[in-house]
């Protein structure tokens, strides 16, 4: 079963069709969903990390200018899990690699 990190930056307060679509899917298809909570450093980068380790892709939500949730975004990167991402509640992108984050 896929595991799935939702995570995003904590000013993101509303969610465009696109992101509400890919929410009903994930429901839809009965994947196991790990939600990040933001209330700052310590625990909750801790909680994070751990995340990153049991999922199998994400979506991560950024508003381009949170570190917490670019940290995230780097992580799973680096452990060659696909991240859908949506900055400043744009379009949803598919991101594998650092040079397709720049």
């Amino acid at each position: 079963m896929n595991t799935v990190f939702i995570g995003g930056s904590r000013h993101i307060s509303r969610l465009n069709s696109d992101v509400r679509n890919r929410l009903d899917g994930m429901v839809a298809q009965n994947l196991q969903i790990l939600i990040g909570g933001a209330k700052g450093a310590e625990f909750y980068s801790l909680k994070d990390q751990e995340m990153t380790l049991k999922a199998s892709v994400s979506l991560m939500l950024w508003d381009g200018k949170g570190t917490g949730t670019i940290a995230n975004i780097i992580r799973l990167i680096e452990q060659q899990k696909p991240v859908v991402y949506q900055a400043k509640l744009h379009e949803l992108s598919t991101i594998k690699t650092t040079e397709d984050l720049r």
